[in-house]
């Protein structure tokens, strides 16, 4: 792997087919789970964990961006306002409010990925074309095998029941490790962007901070489940394109008027760098 930055969708598709190839996967099986980062530098860390960071006379400073509020009160608030449009998920379904709300844009501790690498390409695109954008790859059976996450013999269920426990109570043990789960598509466009997630355990921190001490795939460690790849800032607008062409853009990843709408601006949109051409 040589090359580690990608400018070109056939860039993308070898590093992908290599790691495959280095960790005995299949590039088309669920193993592989992608996160795309409009900033290179941006961290995986879910909402509602996130700091705000500020300078102090005393130094640098953090604190947290939705105050003294607890994760379940931001949850019980969103349900409450919820259930008026929502009306057939029972309020004890946490698993799927959880869903519904991270969907929406509130809070909590979950982070989107796709098992789809095209569709997380389109959003490290998407956004900040000045900065380099980043790729986000997790290998889940190595990740599970290298920190030994079913030393417990439990279900998947069983280690997602523990962890809704410690959202109602923070006190309550359950993993520290983030957990990958397929959610239930409560629409099309979870569907159409073949939704994954991670939801965190009790530990607060970024994905990067556990996945580090094991190495990266990029390096081909043997006990390594993830890595991060930058996406060349000059060249967003033409993986866009080539994207588009190959039908992932707005009409398919956003299903409905809004997303035909966003998709005829962007297919008649031109820039400055356009014209220079």
């Amino acid at each position: 792997m040589k090359d580690r930055v990608i400018r070109s969708i056939r860039d993308y598709m070898d590093i992908i087919e290599s790691i495959a190839s280095v960790y005995a996967t299949h590039i088309m099986k669920s193993d592989l789970i992608f996160r795309g980062l409009s900033s290179y530098n941006h961290m995986l860390i879910p909402g509602v964990y996130r700091a705000i960071a500020g300078e102090s006379a005393q130094g640098p400073t953090s604190h947290p961006s939705y105050g003294e509020a607890t994760e379940y009160e931001i949850l019980r608030h969103f349900i409450k306002n919820a259930m008026s449009i929502v009306d057939h998920i029972d309020k004890d379904d946490l698993l799927t409010w959880l869903t519904y709300a991270q969907h929406f844009g509130a809070p909590t501790r979950l982070l989107d990925f796709s098992s789809n690498p095209l569709i997380s390409l389109y959003f490290s695109c998407k956004r900040e074309p000045e900065l380099d954008g980043g790729i986000c790859i997790v290998h889940e059976r190595n990740y599970v095998h290298s920190l030994h996450l079913n030393a417990k013999n439990q279900t998947k269920r069983d280690v997602l029941n523990e962890i809704l426990d410690n959202v109602i109570d923070s006190s309550h043990p359950c993993t520290p490790y983030p957990v990958v789960f397929i959610p239930h598509y409560i629409d099309n466009r979870m569907e159409a962007q073949a939704s994954r997630f991670l939801v965190w355990g009790n530990d607060k921190t970024a994905f990067e901070s556990i996945a580090d001490r094991h190495g990266s795939m990029l390096e081909e460690e043997s006990r390594a489940f993830f890595c991060k790849i930058r996406v060349d800032a000059s060249c967003k607008r033409s993986l866009l394109r080539e994207l588009s062409f190959l039908g992932v853009n707005e009409k398919k990843l956003f299903p409905g008027l809004d997303g035909i709408g966003k998709y005829i601006s962007e297919y008649y949109r031109r820039t400055e760098q356009d014209y220079i051409e």
